[in-house]
């Protein structure tokens, strides 16, 4: 039983992942057969974990922020032994979230109303838990004191925009100087 609830979670895991992935390329109405056979995955086994493309969505919003939030408790806890590898590690891993990639397809999804509210709820309580980082970054001067949680992660997010997908664009080294630039852009005058 144990085995099955393991590899139940797997298969929601691996949906999230691969939904996650070809709807930042290919855009939210991709269907959902799509999505289950490049997760190798039955598309009964993608309904049973969500029945309806919205419940799909607040899934990936959920795991996103999950994800985010990871990365907030692994900065606060190694601030203190190094707070400028600690800032610039919480910088890299919003980064690879690619947030705004799949915030701008999620937009253009139909229904999307219906789980606005919700989604808004789910960012609301990160950006809460960010405030913490946030002050330890003002306190060290790595920000300005009137920076607001909010401007840092649109900021970043927009410079850590994926490029256009393709064999010229996968330069992970640009997109760590490129975050560096900024970090050093937002320091506290």
């Amino acid at each position: 039983l144990h085995a099955m609830r393991k590899d139940a979670q797997e298969n929601r895991q691996e949906i999230l992942r691969v939904a996650r992935f070809l709807i930042a390329q290919q855009g939210a109405d991709v269907s959902l057969r799509t999505i289950a056979s490049t997760a190798g995955v039955g598309i009964a086994t993608l309904y049973r974990n969500f029945p309806t493309r919205e419940n799909l969505l607040l899934g990936i919003a959920q795991e996103t922020a999950e994800e985010v939030e990871a990365a907030i408790t692994e900065c606060l806890e190694t601030w203190d032994a190094d707070p400028e590898q600690a800032w610039r590690n919480y910088a890299y891993a919003i980064a690879r979230q690619k947030i705004a990639t799949f915030a701008m397809r999620m937009v253009e999804t139909p229904g999307i109303e219906e789980i606005v509210e919700q989604i808004e709820a789910i960012r609301a309580r990160v950006l809460s838990q960010a405030e913490a980082v946030l002050d330890r970054a003002k306190a060290a001067g790595f920000v300005d004191s009137d920076m607001t949680v909010l401007q840092f992660q649109i900021g970043l997010i927009i410079v850590a925009r994926p490029l256009p997908n393709g064999p010229f664009f996968d330069l992970p080294e640009e997109r760590e100087w490129l975050i560096d630039a900024y970090l050093r852009g937002v320091r506290a005058e």
